[in-house]
Parts: C-alpha cells; structure tokens; sequence
C-alpha cells in the first residue's frame, strides 16, 4: 500500500500531537478592581499568563460589577482588589468563595468580614514597606523582600494575622503579607496591586499559578515549583545522577545526585584506572 506524501505528513504530525505532554485546560479568570493608581502588576501577571496559556479567558470589571460577572460565567478564579472605595457588598464573591471557589482578595479598608472570610485578621497596623515572600510563591521573585511604596494611596499595605488552619506566605511588617485559607482556595494580599515594581508582577503570576495548578510542561510539578517549566525532565524529584551540568530536580545544585565509579582500560603497559 502506497501512502500519498501529504497524508504521510498528517499521520506523522497526528502521532507528534498524541505524544505530546498533557498540558493545563483552559481557565477562566474574573479580575475586579475598582482604581489604579500606579502600574497595575496584577494586570501584567494576567497578560503575561494568557501569553503562556493561550486557551485561558481574563475578564476585567469593578469591584461593583464582579457579583454580576460571577454570576453570569462561573469563573475558575475570582480576584477581587479594592483599592479606592468601601468594600461592595459582593453578596455573589463571598457565596463563591464558601463554596470552595478559587480567590485572590485584597482590601485597603481592612474589613474584618472579608478578612475572616479569607482566614485572616487584621492587625493594627498598616504601610509597612519590606515583604518577605516565603516558597512556593517566591519562585523567581527578585528583590526579595519586595520594598512596598505608595503610588497615591492613603493606605498601601495593610498588615495580617493568619487564623487557625490557615497558612502564611510572607511576612509584612510584624505580622503577615499574604495568607492562603486552610483548603488552599484562596489568598488574601495584605497590599495593594500598585505597590512596587516587576517582582510584584512576578509574585502575582505565582499566586496564578498555586491557585490553578499549572503545569506547563505536563511532568507532575505546578509552574510555581519547576524551575524548567518547559522541559519535562526537569522538576523537583527528578533524578538528577545523569552529569548533564543542569539541575535536573531543582534543588539549585547541577548534578548532585550523580556517583562517580572507578573504571578500567587497556592492558599491560597500556592499563589505567
């Protein structure tokens, strides 16, 4: 049987497609945030992450409008930021967050609701300017701490207390910067998304990333912990004893696993160890 060349091509191109590593499916993010003073860097960790996933879907509203847009598309992470007005009373966010949907909130009026809502308390105080981010989210985050400034706000960083079960991933100030709620649904940022410069950006896109478990290349390790999220072979738990000079399992050492082993070559005169 003789195959025509073009359908050879196809059948070949078809078998590369089947073969290729599971990826992500798409994801639907809603983002409400009523002002934005400075450079809004949770807007450029979501272009960056539509860049990366071109399947994935960003929406942009207020804060008064997100109850509405969750409403009518059920997303698969809600942020909400308010950072000029009261808190709305977002009656449909807060149904969305109960019922284990997946959110990022950050409130410069600090309402203890909300907070609670989130797993987390308000301290006394606020615009403390150093956050420490702790891993997973400080995957590639440079400065770290991150040096918090105002771009206009009255109120810039509002500073945490985690509350029982839940986790915290910095430190702001004497207390918290950012809590994850017991299940890992949901963060709460105790700062705003103007706040400072491209490591923002970047602690952003990892906080994408934890809360929608992002796998690029498809080996089992989310793109918050894989410092090769591109190549396969390389994530935490890889074997890394093949010499290659890369860190194959992440641990910021090249080849620590490798073992050398004593060899032997020629005879008589020739021999060597």
């Amino acid at each position: 049987m003789i195959h025509h060349p073009r359908r050879l091509m196809f059948l070949v191109t078809l078998a590369m497609i089947l073969v290729l590593p599971e990826v992500a499916s798409a994801q639907n993010i809603l983002y409400c945030v009523d002002y934005v003073v400075g450079t809004d860097r949770m807007g450029e960790a979501l272009a960056a992450f539509e860049l990366d996933h071109p399947s994935a879907v960003v929406r942009r509203t207020t804060a008064t409008d997100c109850d509405a847009e969750i409403a009518s598309t059920t997303p698969d992470l809600a942020i909400v930021f308010v950072q000029g007005g009261g808190v709305p009373a977002l009656s449909g966010f807060q149904s969305f967050v109960t019922s284990g949907g997946r959110a990022i909130f950050a409130d410069w009026t600090r309402n203890a609701s909300f907070g609670a809502l989130f797993g987390a308390a308000y301290a006394s105080s606020t615009n403390a300017s150093a956050l420490g981010v702790l891993p997973p989210l400080s995957h590639l985050v440079s400065p770290n701490p991150i040096g918090l400034s105002s771009p206009g706000w009255g109120t810039f960083s509002m500073v945490l207390a985690a509350g029982t079960g839940s986790v915290s991933y910095a430190t702001l100030g004497s207390g918290d910067g950012i809590i994850a709620n017991a299940s890992g649904t949901t963060l709460i940022n105790g700062f705003l998304s103007d706040t400072a410069g491209s490591a923002l950006t970047q602690l952003f896109r990892n906080e994408l990333d934890f809360l929608l478990e992002m796998d690029a290349d498809g080996d089992g390790s989310p793109s918050y912990e894989d410092c090769d999220d591109s190549n396969a072979a390389v994530h935490p738990g890889a074997s890394d004893a093949n010499c290659d000079g890369v860190d194959n399992d992440c641990d910021g050492v090249a080849d620590d696993g490798y073992v050398s082993v004593e060899t032997s070559c020629g005879v008589g005169a020739c021999a060597a160890v």
